[in-house]
């Protein structure tokens, strides 16, 4: 109820009254106000889905839409969805020149930035650190995702002033489009993860576009690194000197 222009939650618990011969004559109500409870209960449900810094939704939010819309993906082939998976560039370097509170102001600043240039159909998440995550729901084609990005990457690139220091930042960005091709949320983040480190190892402040190549790339690097550790550690290697000759 409103109550002078206050919400108001109550509880009501109503009885009914009988006369000496057993006739319903009325009833008895009793009345409480639960208002704070309820708020509580609304405050904790919402730090239960959402990251306490930046208000964003959080992994277990994110995750839970996105296997509702990897279903939709499945049972309707036109439906086609986009995951952006970003990270800031050289974060660190900010937080250990700067601090805590300046990297925290950061992210904030763009948590509301990338709020401002998706849809309200979209969902923007916080993973953690400074790893962000947007589903694009019901794009139209691959250039929509795309756009996106690009408005994602300049807008995180504008300048932030935080206690007098002009900081400019960087996001490498993964892209996967999604029509029916996967099946849980862990392989699709996965191959997300796998474009954005490819972003980074472009140079940064870019995005990259997931394919299945990119996937089999990444498995020769890791298998040629379990290689090259086990090789050294079983003494398998022998240093030669070659001489440079004029």
């Amino acid at each position: 109820v409103t109550l002078r222009g206050r919400d108001l939650h109550l509880s009501v618990i109503a009885s009914p009254l009988f006369n000496s011969e057993g006739e319903l004559i009325g009833a008895i109500e009793s009345l409480r106000d639960v208002t704070e409870r309820v708020k509580s209960q609304q405050k904790l449900a919402h730090h239960a889905f959402h990251d306490t810094l930046t208000g964003l939704a959080n992994r277990a939010l994110y995750l839970n839409r996105l296997e509702h819309a990897i279903r939709r993906t499945k049972r309707n082939p036109e439906a086609r969805i986009a995951v952006l998976l970003l990270d800031l560039d050289r974060f660190k370097r900010i937080n250990d020149t700067l601090g805590h509170l300046a990297g925290d102001s950061l992210l904030s600043t763009v948590a509301r930035r990338l709020e401002a240039v998706v849809r309200d159909v979209d969902t923007v998440a916080r993973l953690g650190g400074d790893e962000f995550v947007v589903l694009l729901d019901g794009i139209a084609a691959p250039r929509d995702a795309l756009h996106v990005a690009q408005r994602i990457l300049e807008d995180v690139s504008h300048p932030v002033r935080i206690d007098g220091h002009e900081i400019r930042a960087s996001a490498s960005i993964g892209i996967v489009l999604v029509r029916g091709e996967y099946d849980n949320t862990k392989d699709l983040l996965r191959d997300a993860d796998i474009a954005m480190y490819r972003a980074k190892d472009k140079g940064r402040g870019r995005y990259k576009l997931f394919h299945a190549g990119l996937r089999k790339e990444a498995m020769r690097h890791l298998s040629l690194e379990a290689e090259l550790r086990r090789g050294f550690q079983e003494n398998r290697f022998e240093l030669h000197y070659q001489p440079q000759v004029d």
